[in-house]
């Protein structure tokens, strides 16, 4: 019986409604074609893996791999991944001499984006659908190949039409 009920309970929660990401931008990017972004909206159409980490965070350090196996995965696909750090361009520049990340990296020395998306500790992982709303947010352990691909087959918002009598 308890069973049942927990799982009747976790399908309503797989149907929760999704909401917008806040629309952030990152002064400075390392490993892009573009040198920074200012608004999440120029990946519409797009999914965004937006991890937040730093070199200092033990968890974070130990799963690059899972997260480079990741970003190989969706090699050619409409998928951007982003792991976005407080910490200065040198302390990561340094960093990834010994730890190869395959990510484009943020730069974010103001935490604006910390913020935003109110991380209070790290790693952490948000996916972000071709819609702009976070479909997932969670510990990058937990983050699966088939995480990233429902977001990139996420239905479009519902559209409300309103009758005027």
């Amino acid at each position: 019986m308890f069973l049942a009920g927990l799982l009747a309970l976790s399908g309503c929660l797989q149907h929760k409604p999704k909401l917008p990401a806040p629309d952030i931008g990152v002064p400075s990017l390392l490993q892009s074609s573009k040198s920074s972004f200012a608004s999440l909206k120029e990946y519409r159409g797009q999914v965004v893996v937006l991890e937040f980490w730093a070199t200092w965070c033990g968890p974070c350090v130990e799963l690059l791999p899972h997260m480079n196996k990741m970003v190989e995965a969706f090699a050619g696909k409409p998928v951007h991944f982003i792991s976005v750090t407080d910490e200065s361009r040198e302390a990561v520049e340094k960093f990834m001499k010994t730890h190869p990340m395959k990510a484009e990296i943020g730069l974010d020395p103001e935490e604006a984006a910390f913020r935003a998306f109110n991380v209070r500790s790290r790693p952490e992982v948000f996916v972000i659908d071709p819609y702009g709303r976070v479909w997932i947010r969670v510990h990058p352990s937990f983050l699966y190949k088939s995480d990233i691909e429902e977001a990139l087959n996420a239905p479009p918002p519902a559209v409300q039409i309103s009758v005027k009598n």
